[in-house]
C-alpha cells in the first residue's frame, strides 16, 4: 500500500490479509487491492526498487526507493532479556522485532528458546516478506549471510554489534550506506520519500518537500544499548535513536537471482 486512494464508487470485499499487524486489505472490483488505515483507504502498489550492488554468481543487491511502512526497531527500551545467561540488548539486529517482521517470522527470540514477552511479535505470515511479493518473486530472493560485525558498523559500537544473520530481507548498514561503490555515499542518494501509507500510520516525513523521512538501519549507534542508527530526512546517516521510535520507518534491501 502506498498511495492515498479514492474509492468511490469501487465495490471492496475484504480479504483477510493485515499488514503491518492491523490494517486490513480489501480487494475492488476494479481489481486493485487496497488497504484501510482508520477512514482512508491506500493503494497496493508495486514496490520499485534501486540496483546498489551486482555480485560475482550473478545476484544483484537491491535497495527500496521510498519509505514505504514504519516500526519500531525493536518495542521497548527494556535491557532484561537474556539467553543462556547472555544479555540480549534492545539495539541487537538479530533480535530485534524489526528484523523478524522483514522476514516475516517469530522473533529469534523466541526461535533461540526465549520466553516472548509481547514485544517479542511473531510476524509469520504476516510481515513484509509474505506481503510484498508474488510466490514467483519470492523464489528469486536469496537468502544471504548478513554482516553484523563491527566491520559493518563503526568503533564506536563495538559493544552493541551483534552475531551475523542469515535473511532474505534485510536493512543496509552504517558502512553500506557509506560505500561509493553502492552509490550511498552522498546525502542527496541516501534521502527517501515516505509513502502517504507510512504517513497515515506514523512515519515522519519533513514538511518541506525537498527533504524526506527517516528510515532506520541495521547498526547500533554508538555506547548505548538502546540507541540504533538512522537515516535523517537530510539523508544525514551519523544519527541514532531509541529503538522503540515508531516515526522512523523502513527501507528494505534484497538480494536477487535472475
Amino acid at each position: 500500500p502506498q498511495s492515498l486512494a479514492d474509492v468511490t464508487g469501487i465495490n471492496l470485499t475484504a480479504t483477510g490479509k493485515i499488514y503491518d499487524g492491523n490494517n486490513a486489505e480489501y480487494l475492488g472490483d476494479d481489481d486493485n487491492k487496497y488497504v484501510k488505515v482508520e477512514d482512508s483507504y491506500y493503494k497496493v502498489e508495486p514496490i520499485t526498487w534501486r540496483v546498489i550492488g551486482y555480485n560475482s554468481d550473478g545476484s544483484k543487491k537491491l535497495l527500496a526507493d521510498k519509505i514505504y511502512t514504519n516500526i519500531d526497531f525493536y518495542g521497548t527500551d527494556n535491557d532484561n532479556r537474556s539467553l543462556n545467561n547472555v544479555a540480549i540488548h534492545p539495539n541487537n539486529y538479530k533480535y530485534s522485532n524489526i528484523r523478524a517482521y522483514l522476514n516475516s517470522t517469530k522473533n529469534q527470540f523466541e526461535i533461540d528458546g526465549g520466553t516472548p514477552s509481547e514485544n517479542d511479535i511473531d510476524w509469520t505470515n504476516a510481515g513484509f516478506l509474505t506481503s510484498a511479493f508474488t510466490s514467483d518473486e519470492f523464489g528469486k530472493i536469496k537468502k544471504v549471510l548478513v554482516d553484523n560485525s563491527i566491520a559493518s558498523a563503526d568503533s564506536d559500537s563495538v559493544q552493541n554489534t551483534c552475531e551475523n544473520t542469515e535473511d532474505k530481507v534485510y536493512l543496509l548498514s552504517y558502512k553500506e550506506v557509506s560505500k561509493k561503490l553502492y552509490g550511498l555515499n552522498n546525502t542527496a542518494n541516501r534521502m527517501m520519500k515516505t509513502t502517504a501509507y507510512a504517513r497515515a500510520n506514523g512515519a515522519f516525513q519533513y514538511e518541506d518537500e525537498n527533504y524526506g523521512g527517516e528510515w532506520w538501519l541495521r547498526s547500533p549507534k554508538g555506547s548505548s544499548i538502546k540507541s540504533s542508527r538512522f537515516i535523517s530526512s537530510n539523508g544525514d546517516n551519523e544519527y541514532g535513536t531509541d529503538v522503540h521510535c515508531t516515526e522512523v520507518g523502513v527501507v528494505p534491501s534484497i538480494t536477487i537471482t535472475e
